[in-house]
Parts: structure tokens; C-alpha cells; sequence
């Protein structure tokens, strides 16, 4: 399982996702999209088959609708 972070707004928020069989060197030091619940941001889900590009320096305090690939 993987322990990982997020912000909405100004809260920071954690959660806990199954490996789902990728090894460490695989997600650690990178970063992935999370989707969440709206109304209430502790539910959540990292999404492993989108990581985040290099290209991104601003994140909207409240995400996005549709992830921006």
C-alpha cells in the first residue's frame, strides 16, 4: 500500500492505495493525480495511470474537472 498526500483548498489531506502490483521505484518521488469527492475531499482516489508532467506549476486550489492531458 501507498501513503500519499494531497492539498484542496488550504487542507491537506492523506490517503492509503493498494500497490496494485508497481514497485516502489515505480511511484516513489513522483507525482500522480488524485481524484476526490467534492463535498468531501477524504474520499479520494490516486490514480496511478495518470502521472502529473512536468509541465504543470499551477494546480487550482480546488483541481480540476477533467484531468489535463
Amino acid at each position: 500500500r501507498y501513503y500519499f498526500e494531497y492539498k484542496v483548498g488550504n487542507l491537506t489531506y492523506t490517503g492509503l492505495e493498494p500497490s496494485n502490483g508497481l514497485k516502489p521505484f515505480e511511484v516513489l518521488n513522483k507525482e500522480f493525480y488524485v481524484c476526490f469527492y467534492p463535498p468531501d475531499p477524504d474520499i479520494s482516489e490516486l490514480l496511478f495511470e495518470f502521472p502529473v508532467l512536468d509541465t504543470f506549476a499551477v494546480i487550482p486550489d480546488n483541481g480540476w474537472e477533467t484531468i489535463p492531458y
